[in-house]
């Protein structure tokens, strides 16, 4: 049902779709990502595996200006027998998702009803799968088998003047993120916690491959380091100022090896990131850096001020030291600080604007200058992770 012979596929993204077209673009490259807001359009298929800020990955069946619902119902059983003739049953779960404001949840239910009943008439089951909202989440679909033989989800999602169709190949697997991240020995959720999807975002952004050494010179319990590893890199060297965040990554990394097929290297050790010399081969640095006191809410003018001040100094020593030990053809992501003001906008580290003096290059992906840059937080959080790429500048 593809109609100009070239596959497509449909990347549905998370709840900051800016960080997730950037990192979606990291992996494949600009060229060949057609970009829709809340999701993309992708000349090829990447592995889900790996991608943080994609939630679904879909194949496109049809681009239409008609909305399948109203005008071409009839495309919904095409795709049903499709699904029923490969995987050769006569019995499937089948969901349907619908990225639209203008379609109901009661609307999709009514739809899925009638579907179930034309087909009863056939003698061919048809479980659909009930939902409150207008699309299933990566947990239904996992749990109904959607993307096996044995299930289907149909995807719809409308932009600006078509309706994109498509069908569920793959979607985030949120219960192995759960494992990973909650039955590992230690976890420190006092300091905060680096979510195990933003160290996948990270690493793409930094473009991590196979034969990449990645370095991390402030680890914590070793997030990052774990989620390179089960990205298959060739190694990884993590440090801290703290002894025990020492310890806790590698108890967990221990825990890792033993739990998964992990084939990279790894080694931590107690370095202050400011002065230390970490004597590996860095071609990749991918770091949460210090993000200051926790808060619940905005501190006073003066207190902010000190904060900032106190947390500037902490980054400026430690880009002058990394600068002196990575090469023009190192990449560094690294997580600043940044501060959420009531009126939504946000306060960043002063050493921002001093990036190209003190060497590096700064990838900056807003596509025009009224765009923010990445900015990862919780909703109603206080302080926000400030995603920045960089590379050594050049001298030659």
């Amino acid at each position: 049902m593809n109609e100009n012979g070239n596959q497509k596929y449909l990347a549905l993204f998370g709840r900051q779709p800016s960080i997730s077209l950037a990192e979606i673009q990291a992996v494949l490259g600009k060229n060949q990502v057609e970009d829709l807001g809340s999701a993309s359009i992708l000349e090829s298929l990447p592995n889900m595996s790996y991608l943080g800020g994609t939630t679904k990955l879909a194949q496109i069946i049809k681009i239409t200006p008609n909305p399948p619902l109203d005008d071409s119902p009839e495309l919904i059983t095409q795709i049903i027998d499709a699904h029923l003739k490969q995987a050769q049953r006569r019995k499937i779960n089948l969901g349907l998702s619908i990225y639209s404001t203008s379609v109901s949840a009661s609307k999709i239910k009514h739809t899925l009803a009638n579907v179930k009943q034309q087909y009863k008439t056939k003698d061919i089951s048809i479980r659909t799968i009930p939902s409150n909202q207008p699309t299933l989440n990566a947990a239904k679909v996992i749990f109904n088998k959607l993307t096996s033989d044995k299930g289907l989800e149909i995807v719809m999602l409308a932009h600006e003047d078509k309706w994109i169709v498509a069908k569920t190949v793959a979607v985030q697997d949120v219960n192995a993120y759960s494992r990973r991240d909650h039955n590992k020995p230690v976890r420190d959720s006092k300091n905060g916690m680096l979510p195990p999807k933003l160290a996948q975002i990270m690493l793409n952004l930094a473009q991590v491959s196979a034969d990449s050494h990645v370095l991390d010179p402030f680890c914590g319990t070793g997030t990052v380091l774990q989620e390179a590893l089960l990205m298959g890199v060739g190694g990884v060297f993590g440090s801290d100022l703290s002894l025990d965040m020492v310890e806790a990554s590698k108890k967990n990394l221990s825990w890792l090896d033993s739990a998964s097929r992990i084939t990279g290297k790894w080694q931590v050790a107690q370095t202050d990131a400011t002065t230390g010399n970490w004597q590996h081969n860095i071609d990749k640095v991918v770091a949460e850096t210090s993000l200051g006191p926790a808060l619940n809410s905005l501190p006073s003018t003066t207190e902010l001020n000190t904060i900032i001040e106190q947390t500037n100094k902490l980054h400026l020593m430690f880009l002058k030291n990394l600068h002196k030990q990575i090469t023009s053809k190192s990449v560094a992501c690294l997580a600043f600080p940044a501060w959420i003001k009531a009126n939504k906008s946000y306060i960043n580290l002063p050493v921002i604007d001093q990036l190209h003096n003190l060497g590096y290059n700064f990838i900056d992906f807003r596509s025009d200058s009224h765009k923010p840059g990445l900015y990862y937080h919780r909703p109603n959080a206080v302080v926000a992770r400030r995603l920045i790429v960089l590379t050594k500048l050049d001298k030659r």
